[in-house]
């Protein structure tokens, strides 16, 4: 067996220190654009996330996706709070979570988005349409604590315990 340990119940690793150092430095290399380096969640956003893949029928896991906060997310997210301004977002990745259920199929896990709704919201966005200002619950969830912060002062953002 090699060194990486594994769960029975995923695929998943937990990997040496060093692989993990290697494979940030190589998507910083990668990726040279990117306005921030990671995203942090707290343990209750965590739980949150877990919660919601408990809610669903056959929830089974979620899926990690890649974003970048563009004007149309920006000014949604404005809506939604009043404690914070989103424009200083735009042009800041980030990584969204996507709970899913599980499929008919022996691996098929099914994100909590149907594909119509996705084709909708894609037209929509091509178009230039905004996103609806109603918020009925969520399929995804986002909003870890980014850094470096988009809003100044530009801090080393906790660089203590930020390994990585």
């Amino acid at each position: 067996m090699d060194n990486a340990s594994t769960n029975s119940a995923s695929k998943g690793r937990t990997l040496k220190h060093q692989a993990l150092v290697y494979m940030h430095e190589e998507f910083k290399a990668k990726n040279k654009s990117f306005k921030n380096n990671w995203v942090w969640y707290s343990r209750s956003d965590i739980q949150n996330i877990l919660n919601a893949i408990d809610n669903l029928p056959a929830g089974d896991g979620v899926r990690l996706y890649h974003g970048v906060y563009d004007k149309a997310v920006c000014d949604y997210l404005n809506t939604l709070t009043s404690t914070q301004d989103y424009n200083n977002h735009i042009g800041h990745n980030t990584v969204f979570f996507v709970p899913t259920y599980k499929g008919s199929e022996a691996d098929e896990h099914i994100d909590n988005i149907s594909a119509a709704e996705a084709d909708m919201d894609r037209a929509d966005r091509n178009a230039g349409k905004p996103i609806p200002q109603s918020f009925d619950g969520g399929e995804g969830y986002n909003l870890g604590t980014i850094c470096p912060p988009p809003t100044p002062p530009k801090t080393e953002c906790g660089k203590k315990g930020n390994n990585l």
